[in-house]
């Protein structure tokens, strides 16, 4: 199955066919719950639950009998601009206009940590080994927490100078980073684009979280990376792969 936004705040569920010589989708039904658009949402990597955000996070559960919604999750009542599921679908993190982050239990629904941040969280990611949270602010910064109890480890800035959100050309919320899946790198978009040269920054978990690699392009505002889930090897080395998407629906393969 397959969730997406609509102009309406009902999100809509589809079954697709990967099977078929052109792949073939088939609306399923429309989500009610929200009073407004839904901006965010993402399934849990066992493919047995859905969150839904934007004025509050519903949990849903997918069954035979489709789609139920099952609770609603605690926030401070602003929109909701991130969230990351845990790798083993316990946990899922929320981050909101407010400057907050959620940590929440899946199979009790409850507020395990609340966080408030000095910036607006605006991308965030689960390391695949389930050790480290990496969360992007509009400070430019990435800060590597705890995934137990939010615990901060390391803070990388992406900032050139003083450069300052407020300053930057792009004022969009919505980055996506990702973790490779081996959980060597977290590849983050620097918010920093007015050189017209938007630049995917590479954290280095084994070099206690340093930058150590930067990759350029496409051309427009970085809104999304996204790697392969899988790991290629080449001449007695393993490598792997990852797409980079821009706001003028620009991809480069890495």
């Amino acid at each position: 199955k397959m969730a997406t936004a609509a102009d309406l705040n009902k999100p809509i569920i589809w079954a697709v066919d990967f099977a078929a010589d052109n792949i073939k989708t088939e609306k399923l039904m429309e989500l009610s719950g929200h009073n407004y658009i839904t901006k965010v949402m993402g399934w849990s990597p066992d493919g047995n639950y859905l969150i839904t955000c934007c004025d509050y996070p519903l949990l849903w559960r997918d069954s035979s009998k489709g789609v139920k919604q099952i609770g609603k999750l605690t926030q401070d009542d602003s929109e909701v601009h991130a969230m990351h599921w845990s790798p083993d679908s316990k946990r899922v993190l929320i981050g909101t206009q407010k400057n907050h982050l959620f940590l929440h239990e899946i199979e009790t629904k409850q507020l395990i940590k609340k966080l408030e941040l000095d910036y607006i969280p605006v991308g965030m990611a689960w390391d695949p080994l389930n050790n480290y949270l990496a969360v992007l602010t509009t400070e430019n910064c990435v800060t590597i927490f705890s995934p137990q109890n939010l615990e901060l480890k390391k803070k990388v800035s992406f900032n050139i100078g003083s450069s300052k959100f407020s300053d930057m050309n792009s004022k969009r919320l919505d980055r996506h980073i990702a973790w490779s899946p081996d959980g060597e790198y977290c590849i983050c978009p620097s918010l920093e684009d007015r050189n017209e040269l938007p630049i995917v920054c590479g954290i280095n978990r084994t070099k206690d979280f340093t930058v150590t690699s930067v990759y350029a392009g496409p051309s427009a505002a970085i809104t999304c990376v996204s790697f392969l889930n899988m790991l290629f090897k080449k001449d007695r080395e393993f490598y792997s792969v990852f797409a980079v998407g821009d706001s003028d629906g620009n991809v480069s393969i890495w």
